[in-house]
C-alpha cells in the first residue's frame, strides 16, 4: 500500500485549519519524522570513537539548536567542527537507511487543503534534502530552508516568512513543530500552532501549542 493510502484523516478540527491555510510551516526533525533518537545515536557513535560519552537528557536539552552549536556542548577538547558535521552526516544517513519514515500523521497532514508548504529546519542540509527525496516527497514543498549552514536562525527565518506574505495581504499560516520556543514564537506571530509529540519530548513541551498531535499508538 503507498504511503498515502495509509493514512485517514482523524482529526477533523485540525484538518480544517489545513484545508484554510495559505501556508504551511513545517520542521524536519522530530516532525516530518521520529528522526531524533538516531540524532542521539551517531553523536553518541561519533563521541564515542572520541573517548566521550552523551547521555539521553543532556541531549534532550539540545534538541533544536544547530549542530555547529551543538558540538561545543558535548565535547571538551578543540575539534574541527566541519569534520564531524560532516563524519556525523554519514552515520545518520546509514542508520536512518531504510528504517527512517515520513510520520503517518505528517503524511496525513500533507493530504490537507493546497496551502503553500515549506520546511523550516536548523538541520544539516545534507540529510534534509538527501531524506526529503528518499522519501519521495520533496516535491510537496515550495521552499526547504535548512539552516544548519547558515547564519540565520530558524526564529528569524520564521518572522521573514510571516513578514514577507502578510506583506501581499490576508495570511493565514500554520506552524507544526516540536520545539516549545518555536511553537511559543509562532502563536506570537500569530500562526495556528501545531505542536508534535516523538520520541524524545513529551505532551508538556508542546502543551502551549494551538493542537497537540501525541505519538502514534
Amino acid at each position: 500500500m503507498s504511503l498515502w493510502g495509509e493514512v485517514t484523516p482523524i482529526e477533523d478540527p485540525l484538518a480544517e485549519v489545513l484545508e484554510a491555510a495559505d501556508t504551511v510551516v513545517f520542521d524536519f526533525d522530530g516532525v516530518l519524522a521520529d528522526s531524533e533518537p538516531l540524532h542521539l545515536q551517531s553523536y553518541r557513535e561519533l563521541i564515542a570513537d572520541m573517548g566521550g560519552s552523551l547521555d539521553e537528557d543532556r541531549f534532550r536539552a539540545l534538541i533544536g539548536r544547530k549542530e555547529r552549536d551543538i558540538w561545543p556542548a558535548v565535547i571538551s577538547r578543540p575539534a574541527d567542527i566541519d569534520e564531524l558535521v560532516e563524519r556525523r552526516a554519514a552515520i545518520f544517513l546509514r542508520l536512518a537507511a531504510g528504517d527512517l519514515a515520513v510520520d503517518p500523521r505528517i503524511a496525513w497532514m500533507l493530504q490537507c487543503g493546497f496551502a503553500e508548504r515549506i520546511v523550516l529546519s536548523s538541520g544539516n542540509p545534507l540529510i534534509v534534502e538527501r531524506l526529503l527525496d528518499e522519501w519521495s516527497i520533496a516535491g510537496r514543498f515550495s521552499e526547504v530552508r535548512a539552516l544548519g549552514d547558515s547564519p540565520v536562525t530558524k526564529i528569524e527565518e520564521l518572522r521573514r516568512i510571516a513578514r514577507v506574505r502578510r506583506s501581499t495581504g490576508t495570511w493565514r499560516g500554520v506552524l507544526v513543530e516540536d520545539s516549545p520556543a518555536a511553537l511559543a514564537e509562532g502563536s506570537a506571530l500569530g500562526l495556528v500552532t501545531v505542536g508534535v509529540v516523538h520520541s524524545l519530548n513529551g505532551p508538556a513541551d508542546v502543551a502551549g501549542a494551538d493542537f497537540v498531535v501525541e505519538r502514534s499508538a
